[in-house]
């Protein structure tokens, strides 16, 4: 052990290859950590992150990178050194995490993700849209999917407009997962974005846990059954583990039934799940060939579900 000031430092001698003042002082060791694994490489197994230099109780550093303890330098000049590379480093932290949209300029990202199909991303982005169209949110949405359901009903919803103008206009984009970095850098010139997903997240999981990093909030729809369930749950995992914020919707929901409250105690295994269920009603997609929405109607009975789910999403996202 070597005493400076009131810290000890450990001392680890090198190989004499190695060497080149006689001793070396033990470098920074590193720990697991799976939550920080960089999304880009879609290994979720873990990589090693670094320990601080500095000690808590004496403000000296713990360890000093061999380099750093030239016999021409004091002791001072070392600390400087370690000081700026710190900083140097909290600016790279900063630089890549403003890369990756997790400081957008107050835009709110609104992802409906989830590995199957026929759950209600499409409903749900559509009701979202059109909701924040109704509070004077300024919004934008965009489609994931190949089969472009979100889009096509904005298309649709484009020409109803002609004779009912009262509706709230959208603006829905075609896009694709890969772009992610590209949709995030259009959404900061709104204040709300839906982003409607694909079925399949496997296939491009790297690029989806980035969006979802991106995103303000995550809604991941489910269904009643075995089947949905057991799909949508590693995925919650998975975005629960790297620290995103999201929750479950059960949609399509009979409460009379016994999948349903074993789906519902099921999930809230699993995650947060939204306090509202979204029962299976004809009107709630029923009015989707015209290009309108269950918040376009005022007295629909799919209307005061989909507005309850939509303010516990909008809460969280801090709308």
């Amino acid at each position: 052990m070597v005493r400076c000031g009131s810290t000890e430092l450990a001392v680890t001698a090198l190989p004499p290859s190695r060497r080149a003042d006689g001793f070396c002082l033990a470098r920074p060791s590193f720990e697991p950590d799976a939550r920080e694994t960089p999304p880009e490489t879609g290994n979720y197994v873990g990589t090693p992150t670094r320990r601080s230099f500095f000690s808590a109780a004496s403000g000296m550093p713990r360890t000093l990178p061999r380099a750093s303890r030239s016999p021409n330098r004091s002791d001072s000049d070392v600390l400087t050194a370690v000081k700026r590379k710190g900083l140097e480093r909290d600016r790279r932290t900063e630089q890549s995490a403003d890369a990756k949209g997790r400081f957008t300029m107050g835009c709110k990202i609104i992802v409906l993700s989830g590995g199957k199909g026929g759950v209600g991303r499409s409903t749900l982005s559509r009701n979202f849209l059109v909701a924040g169209g109704l509070a004077g949110i300024s919004a934008v949405g965009f489609d994931l999917d190949r089969q472009a359901t979100f889009q096509k009903w904005h298309l649709r919803r484009v020409k109803t407009r002609e004779e009912a103008p009262a509706c709230p206009a959208t603006d829905v984009r075609l896009a694709h997962v890969s772009d992610w970095r590209s949709i995030v850098s259009t959404a900061a010139e709104f204040d709300m974005a839906i982003i409607d997903t694909a079925p399949g997240i496997e296939e491009n999981m790297a690029s989806m846990l980035s969006l979802c990093q991106a995103a303000t909030f995550v809604v991941v729809p489910c269904g009643v059954s075995h089947d949905d369930i057991e799909s949508v749950v590693p995925w919650m995992t998975t975005l629960l583990q790297n620290k995103v914020k999201a929750a479950f919707v059960l949609n399509k929901a009979n409460r009379r039934t016994k999948s349903f409250a074993t789906a519902r105690s099921t999930l809230h295994r699993y995650g947060p799940l939204c306090p509202v269920e979204i029962p299976l009603l004809e009107d709630i997609h029923g009015s989707a060939a015209e290009g309108l929405a269950a918040m376009d109607f005022e007295n629909a009975r799919g209307g005061e579900p989909i507005e309850s789910v939509w303010q516990f999403v909008r809460r969280e996202a801090g709308l």
